[in-house]
């Protein structure tokens, strides 16, 4: 596997991903490697969903 190798070469994409990552502009091995998201959710406070408050923004693991 080469950085200048196609990202479909080496992984199964489905027909939802090819639209992705060519969005993301995502075409080599070597784009994914140094695709760095622009934000992350913040996971660092843990609170039952009945302490959860009306407008609160919170990601529910089930």
């Amino acid at each position: 596997m080469l950085p200048t190798d196609s990202i479909s070469d080496h992984f199964r994409l489905d027909f939802k991903q090819v639209p992705a990552l060519k969005r993301l502009r995502l075409n080599t091995i070597r784009d994914l490697l140094y695709h760095f998201p622009v934000r992350y959710g913040d996971v660092s406070s843990v609170v039952a969903i009945a302490g959860a408050n009306d407008g609160d923004i919170v990601t529910l693991h089930g």
